[in-house]
Order: structure tokens, then sequence, then C-alpha cells
């Protein structure tokens, strides 16, 4: 025949049962135990007031302390604005200063001369287009107070040196 046919446990040769008790077996019926649901109240998260209560009075842990503040909010700012200005947070060694090089004092007399010299340029520059006499009282006032200024210092100078002269003629 087309149907399925398989040898019976025992060798007859037999269609297997279309009906079997599940809790048969060839040792005989077994006997299984029925699970039974244990119920389990699962935390709701609220809990009672007489709970919390006893909770706080069991509690012999030290109450909180925050730690000791060691963070500096103003030179973190600092240290974060050296990263972003200069890529890193540690101090950009300071170059050498360069030895300064020190020109002597122009003398008072020399400058005195260079403005006199100046304006009379600036004069012939202003004759050349037509408008030096707009401009040529005020540069020759400019010019003969430059001469009294020059005059002056060489009066100081001239008695300087014959100071000078002096103490060391003695």
């Amino acid at each position: 025949s087309s149907g399925i046919n398989a040898e019976y446990g025992d060798g007859r040769g037999s269609t297997l049962p279309t009906r079997i008790n599940p809790h048969h077996s060839k040792d005989g019926p077994s006997y299984v135990k029925k699970k039974t649901k244990k119920v389990v109240q699962k935390p709701s998260g609220v809990k009672s007031l007489q709970t919390i209560e006893l909770e706080i009075a069991n509690d012999t842990s030290e109450p909180y302390k925050p730690p000791i503040q060691t963070y500096n909010s103003q030179k973190e700012k600092e240290r974060l604005n050296d990263i972003l200005v200069f890529g890193t947070d540690k101090p950009i060694p300071k170059p050498k200063p360069l030895p300064a090089i020190v020109k002597p004092p122009k003398d008072r007399f020399d400058e005195i001369q260079e403005e006199i010299d100046e304006r009379r340029e600036f004069l012939r520059e202003m004759e050349s287009l037509g408008q030096a006499d707009e401009h040529r009282q005020r540069i020759e006032t400019e010019i003969s107070q430059y001469i009294r200024e020059m005059e002056v210092i060489d009066r100081k100078r001239n008695q300087e040196l014959l100071k000078l002269k002096e103490t060391k003629a003695d």
C-alpha cells in the first residue's frame, strides 16, 4: 500500500496507532506533575510609607556630603580657551626678548636743522606749483622760531664748553 508503514515497536509490522496517550511509554504510564503557577508580585516601584520609614530608621550610613570642590571653573575656562586658540593647554614658551638696539638720542640741534630743511623744501615745491604766496609767511615764521631755538641751544653748549675748559685749566 502507498501509506507509510512502520514497524511497531514489538516487531509485528502493524501500523502505528492513530491515537496514543501522551504519557504512554514502553515502561508504562508516567505521571507528570502539573506545573503550578507561583504568584510572584512584581514591585510596582512605589514603596509604602511604612517601608520607607523602616528603611530610614534602620539606615546606619552617614548623610551624604558632597566632595570637596577642587574644580576652578575660571581656570578650566582659560584652559579650554588655550586649547581652542593654541591647540594645546600647555603654555607656549615665550620668545626670548631680542637685545634692544639702543640708538643714541638724536641731537635736538640736528633735529631742528632737519625741520628747517624740510620747511625750505616744502616752500620750493609750493613755488613750483604757484602756491608759495599762501604758505610763505607761515613757513618763514616757523623757520625763524627754529633758528631762535637753535641759538638758545648753541649758547647753552658754549657755556658748558667754557665751564669744561675752566675746570681743565685748573
